[in-house]
């Protein structure tokens, strides 16, 4: 085999080889969100940060398609608001859901910012679990992150299709 035939054979069969590797790769999604606990209102609040073409995806129906831009669209937020609650909450040590306000959302470009305050019984977090398990039925391999803090004092909780509910931090 001359050298110019053996070049342009390995050629295809790298082309091959990166066609196949890009093919078979699975996308990875993350969301970010921030919980700060709020002293005086015994509270944590909640902002979430979301793919805006994730979150149309899921709530898109053969009915309805939904528009997370479209602030005249009642809805639209009804939906959201809906999934958002079924798939992210809080419970007390006793594993009792804890009381949560919807405050609402906003669309930044390619990204949407959702916005909550869950209400505690009591002067702190201590014994109390996370659940989030957003996007994770629509991807295996969705990470959800939450950084906590209360004061000077942050850590961050990472959840993923296993680990749905976490222990929130003792501070």
């Amino acid at each position: 085999m001359n050298a110019a035939r053996f070049r342009l054979l390995a050629s295809v069969l790298g082309l091959w080889i990166a066609m196949v590797t890009a093919s078979s790769a699975h996308p990875h999604n993350n969301s970010i969100g921030t919980a700060e606990w709020i002293e005086d209102a015994k509270a944590l609040e909640v902002g979430l940060k979301m793919s805006v073409d994730d979150l149309e995806d899921l709530l898109n129906t053969k009915k309805k398609e939904v528009r997370l831009g479209n602030s005249d669209d009642k809805s639209t937020e009804t939906a959201l608001k809906g999934y958002i609650l079924k798939h992210l909450n809080v419970t007390s040590p006793e594993d009792q859901t804890l009381p949560v306000e919807w405050i609402g959302y906003e669309v930044e470009e390619s990204e949407t910012w959702i916005y909550l305050l869950f209400k505690f019984p009591g002067a702190n977090m201590k014994g109390c679990k996370m659940t989030n398990s957003l996007l994770v039925a629509k991807n295996e391999l969705q990470v959800n992150f939450i950084n906590v803090k209360k004061g000077k004092q942050r850590t961050t909780l990472k959840f993923n299709k296993r680990h749905t509910k976490l222990k929130l931090p003792n501070f």
